[in-house]
């Protein structure tokens, strides 16, 4: 909100694009990965932010995560 060149480039065509990167699995549920701003690529992988703190959050004695 309030930046008219961002809100200007998000259209394509009739679609209003934000950027959510997503999959669908073999039964037709819907996983939302993270933002394609927030995508990080390290040695031509994807490496979706929320995967590592997912990681470090399930790590004994990690109580608090910050981003």
């Amino acid at each position: 909100m309030g930046d008219d060149e961002k809100t200007r480039r998000a259209w394509d065509g009739d679609w209003f694009t934000v950027g959510d990167l997503g999959r669908v699995d073999s039964e037709g549920y819907v996983y939302l990965d993270g933002r394609r701003t927030d995508l990080i690529i390290s040695g031509g992988q994807n490496v979706y932010p929320a995967e590592i703190e997912a990681i470090l959050g399930a790590l004994p004695g990690v109580e608090l995560l910050a981003a």
